[in-house]
C-alpha cells in the first residue's frame, strides 16, 4: 500500500479546498494483449520514463480522446508501480507470478488531483482515493474472472468488502469504478441497472447485480444506449465492461458511449472497446443522508403518450436516483 499523502479528518474528508464544478471524462479499457514479451522499452524525448510501444500509443490516444481517468485491465505488469508518463500519472497493481492480469489507473496530468491512498488489492483489483478539484473520489480499476469461474464469487465478495471499507472511511466521497466484470445484466429487474441494451443475466451478472445493490452503485452504461463493449472470436457481441458510480451521482452523468476508435488489441479481430462516461462533479451531487434544499413547484399535467417513451422513462429514473427516492 502506498502511504497516505493526506490524513482524513473526522468526517472522512481530506479536502481542504472549496470544491469546484468539474467535468470528468472517465473510461475503462481492457488492453488484452500487453503480454510481457510484447514490451519493448523505449525512451521518450525529454522524459526519464520508459514506455512499451503500446503504452506510449495509448498515452497519446487517451489524451486525444480527452480522458481524465482511465481504468486499464490486463496490463500484465511485473510489479506495483507509480510512474509519470507524458500525459498521465499511472498507478498499478502487479500481475500474478505467471504474468496474468494486472490493473492500472491512469490520471491525466491536466487534471487538478492529488492521491490520498493507493491500494493494490490483488492482480485484479486496484483501488485509490483521490481529491479532484476539491471533490473526494474513490476510484478503482477492476477485472473479474470469466463467467463460470469458481473464483468469481470470492472475487465479488472481496471487492465489495474493500469498497465498503473505503465508503465507511470516506463517507463524503463519490465512487467511480472502471471495470471489466465479464457480466451480462438486464433481464432481472434492478433499480441499480437501467433498461438499455438488456441481456440475459449470467452468473457474474447476478453477482454484479447484488454487489451494486449492496454498495448503492449504478451501472452507468445500462442507463444509456451505449451498446456492446466486447466482441468474441466468432463475432458475437456482448456488454461485459461497465462504469459504476454512486447512485446519487447518476443524474450528473451527461453521456456514456463505447469508443471503437481506440485500438486496444494488436490482432485482426475485435476484442474489447473503450467505454467512457462524462460526469460532472458539483455540489449538486450529494451523498445519501446529506441535507438537500427542496423547492415547491406547481405540478404539471401528465402526458400519457410520453409516459410510454422508453427514453423519457429512463431520464425520469435517472432524475429520481439523484434524490435517492427509489
Amino acid at each position: 500500500m502506498w502511504p497516505c499523502t493526506t490524513a482524513p479528518n473526522a468526517s472522512g474528508s481530506t479536502c481542504t479546498a472549496t470544491p469546484k464544478r468539474t467535468e470528468v471524462l472517465a473510461a475503462t479499457a481492457n488492453v488484452s494483449t500487453l503480454w510481457p514479451e510484447e514490451i519493448k522499452m523505449s525512451r521518450r524525448d525529454g522524459l526519464g520514463d520508459f514506455f512499451s510501444e503500446k503504452v506510449a500509443r495509448l498515452d497519446f490516444e487517451f489524451r486525444d480522446a480527452g480522458y481524465h481517468v482511465v481504468g486499464v485491465q490486463e496490463t500484465r505488469i511485473a510489479e506495483n508501480l507509480d510512474v509519470t508518463n507524458k500525459h498521465y500519472r499511472v498507478v498499478g497493481s502487479a500481475a500474478t507470478q505467471q504474468g496474468n492480469y494486472g490493473v492500472k489507473i491512469w490520471f491525466s496530468r491536466s487534471l487538478d488531483f492529488s492521491l490520498i491512498e493507493v491500494l493494490p488489492i490483488s492482480p485484479r483489483i486496484l483501488m485509490a482515493v483521490a481529491e479532484i478539484n476539491g471533490h473526494l473520489c474513490i476510484i478503482s480499476s477492476v477485472h473479474a474472472p470469466i463467467n463460470g469461474d469458481p473464483e468469481a464469487a470470492g472475487f465479488y465478495s472481496s471487492f465489495s468488502a474493500r469498497a465498503r471499507q473505503l465508503q465507511s472511511k470516506y463517507p463524503n466521497a463519490f465512487s467511480l469504478h472502471l471495470t471489466d466484470l465479464n457480466a451480462k445484466v438486464g433481464s432481472v429487474p434492478s433499480r441499480n441497472i437501467g433498461f438499455m441494451n438488456a441481456e440475459t443475466e449470467n452468473e457474474n451478472g447476478e453477482h454484479m447485480r447484488l454487489m451494486l445493490a449492496e454498495l448503492n452503485l449504478v451501472a452507468v452504461n445500462t442507463f444509456f444506449n451505449a451498446g456492446p463493449t466486447w466482441t468474441g472470436a466468432s463475432g458475437y457481441k456482448h456488454r461485459i465492461d461497465y462504469i459504476l458510480v454512486s447512485a446519487w451521482v447518476l443524474n450528473n452523468v451527461s453521456s456514456c458511449t463505447v469508443n471503437g476508435g481506440i485500438e486496444l488489441v494488436e490482432c485482426e479481430r475485435d476484442d474489447h472497446n473503450v467505454v467512457d462516461a462524462s460526469l460532472e462533479l458539483s455540489s449538486r451531487a450529494l451523498p445519501h443522508g446529506t441535507a438537500r434544499q427542496h423547492f415547491n413547484k406547481p405540478c404539471s399535467k401528465l402526458c400519457p403518450q410520453k409516459l410510454q417513451d422508453p427514453s423519457l422513462q429512463q431520464r425520469f429514473i435517472n432524475h429520481m436516483w439523484s434524490f435517492n427516492t427509489i
